[in-house]
């Protein structure tokens, strides 16, 4: 077999091993508006590459197997530990890994050194921000604010600002999570990183490029809110800036880009023009020994990637049922009886609310564990009509889009404090999550079951489930939460440690229910 059929073929395993991440990657891109500019990002690295073809025509192929098949292999074992853990974003990320060892293993060091920047900034496509974004959205949200209301007293508009909150003479704003700018500060950012890698000369220049992008970012945000109060107060809007204020954003954020690459025309100001500035020289990479046996090495790596696709394509795990039906939960759990009356008014349960659990708005304004098999709701009460809401949702099998450590897990782990039980002679860990409002106090324990093991870590039940898929081909699982409240004029940490009693009272109960 000829170097370019062994080339093609490795080409296509590839293809094959990647078409399910590729396909979802897609379908991420056109119904997420967190990452909507990915397909901005695969066309500006296009061109980016397209902008290289020149300087790559005139350099030969020198495959590097020394370090482009262990490039691959952990590129490949990343794919794979993502689609055991149900995790996209991981599956995702190892596609540029991937890709990485490909150049390497085809091509060599010194093509591979002249398309790195290309093939880096497909990372900024990659739905792997959203931990960052939710770490940065409680500042930005304090911060946007900040600017806003400075914006407003320095146009001689009366403000009272409280956190995230803005008081105007006759309106109130509040700067949710979706106003707080994360997003336009990565589309903006994703525009600077290709226009510096381009247009400027040294690092220096660059770093401060994307300095300034983040500073236009969070500056324009808190321009537009400002903007929203402003006519909010002359009564042209009423002041809810979770609506659309398309025009507004729009006017504001061309501004911000406009400021900015205004910056990038003076920081570019004077530089040498050079094509493919940053080409490598012929004595900067040093040539590279390889194995003997470079035919079938490649072979056998193309053999390696369909083993895999097939292996994603084949592997199923086992759907494992409860020992008994949930239905018939005990009536009485200590000093708790099932309560048959009607629930309390405006409280959803076992959905969770998006203020609740401070999580990024979703369409419906609440979230709650998905797809689940098998469920238990019910609201228990104790001798004094004091009133807890149990619940048990149970995977028979976890599979992408329906696993216990996903979205709401992530966003309840933002938030929660973890709290130790002592249940016979074992201590358990849960972990509880307060909200206190105007009218009352709310509070949620909750934890994992993953086939016996108890966790409230998100991250050590995605470990178990990976760990359970791969020795006994089960991911089943649980999530048990129990929600309770407290009126304002009640004893709220009352309330709190009979939730934490009526908790550990249901976990020697879960065992007759939930395999081990």
């Amino acid at each position: 077999m000829t170097r370019n059929k062994r080339a093609v073929l490795a080409i296509a395993t590839f293809t094959l091993c990647y078409a399910g991440v590729i396909t979802s990657l897609v379908e991420e891109w056109a119904t997420n508006y967190r990452y909507s500019y990915g397909i901005a990002v695969i066309a500006i690295s296009g061109y980016l590459l397209w902008g290289k073809s020149k300087q790559l025509s005139t350099m030969s192929p020198e495959p590097d197997y020394v370090l482009g098949v262990p490039v691959m292999l952990a590129g490949i074992g990343i794919l794979i530990g993502g689609r055991l853990a149900l995790l996209s974003s991981v599956q995702a990320a190892s596609l540029v890994v991937t890709v990485a060892g490909l150049i390497l293993f085809l091509f060599g060091r010194k093509i591979f050194a002249c398309v790195q920047f290309p093939l880096g900034y497909l990372l900024v496509g990659v739905p792997i921000w959203d931990q960052v974004i939710s770490r940065l959205q409680p500042l930005s949200q304090i911060l946007s604010a900040r600017i806003a209301s400075g914006m407003l007293q320095a146009i001689g508009t009366p403000v009272l600002r409280e956190g995230t909150k803005i008081a105007l003479p006759n309106v109130a704003l509040e700067v949710m999570g979706e106003c707080s700018g994360v997003n336009q500060l990565l589309a903006i950012v994703a525009m600077a990183l290709p226009a510096g890698y381009l247009l400027l000369k040294g690092s220096g220049r660059r770093v401060l490029l994307v300095v300034l992008a983040v500073v236009t970012a969070y500056v324009s945000n808190g321009a537009r809110i400002a903007l929203v109060g402003f006519l909010a107060i002359r009564g042209l809007s009423n002041g809810d800036l979770r609506g659309m204020h398309l025009f507004e954003g729009l006017v504001v954020s061309m501004i911000g880009y406009v400021a900015l690459f205004g910056c990038l025309s003076l920081l570019a100001k004077g530089e040498r023009a050079k094509e493919d500035r940053e080409a490598p020289t012929g004595d900067t990479v040093a040539p590279v020994a390889q194995p003997a046996l470079r035919p079938w090495l490649e072979v056998a790596t193309s053999v390696t990637m369909l083993a895999m696709a097939v292996f994603q394509v084949a592997f199923q795990p086992t759907d494992v049922r409860l020992r008994d039906d949930l239905r018939t939960f005990p009536h009485r759990i200590g000093d708790w009886t099932l309560d048959a009356g009607p629930q309390l008014p405006g409280v959803r349960f076992p959905a969770l609310e998006d203020e609740f659990i401070r999580a990024y708005p979703g369409p419906t304004g609440d979230r709650r564990f998905e797809a689940l098999d098998d469920e238990l709701v019910r609201a228990y009460r104790n001798s004094n009509g004091e009133l807890v809401r149990l619940y048990v949702g149970y995977h028979r099998a976890q599979r992408e889009g329906k696993e216990l450590a996903g979205e709401v897990s992530s966003a309840l782990g933002a938030i929660a404090t973890p709290i130790k039980l002592g249940v016979g002679s074992d201590t358990v860990e849960i972990r509880q999550v307060l909200r206190d409002t105007t009218e009352r106090r709310q509070g949620l324990l909750y934890w994992y079951d993953l086939d016996g093991r108890v966790t409230s870590n998100m991250y050590v039940a995605k470990g178990l489930m990976v760990w359970e898929a791969l020795t006994r081909r089960q991911t089943n699982g649980a999530v048990v939460m129990i929600a309770w409240e407290s009126p304002e004029t009640a004893d709220a940490t009352a309330a709190q440690q009979r939730a934490v009693a009526f908790a550990r009272a249901v976990l020697p109960l879960l065992p007759n229910f939930i395999p081990s």
